[in-house]
């Protein structure tokens, strides 16, 4: 895990030395209190979010696969009439 966390470390000093107001990330959880503590192997992605949080506003946006999912099926939804 450490080696995957400290890949974002260019990325925050970019971000902090260039004075980025706002970072979206991509997670598969998002971010709530307490979901390291349950999230498995998530739990790598959601530390390396962790070093933006001093230098930016950071977001993260979850459930990116599942909206994803969606919006290829949606035409076959609306057309079946599947909720």
């Amino acid at each position: 895990m450490t080696a995957y966390v400290e890949g974002s470390g260019p990325a925050v000093e970019a971000v902090a030395t260039h004075g980025v107001g706002h970072v979206v990330g991509a997670a598969a959880l998002g971010r709530w209190p307490g979901a390291a503590s349950w999230a498995g192997h998530v739990t790598a992605s959601l530390a390396v979010d962790d070093p933006f949080a001093p230098v930016t506003h950071y977001r993260s946006l979850a459930d990116l696969t599942y909206v994803d999912d969606t919006l290829r099926d949606i035409r076959s939804m609306a057309e079946s009439g599947e909720p």
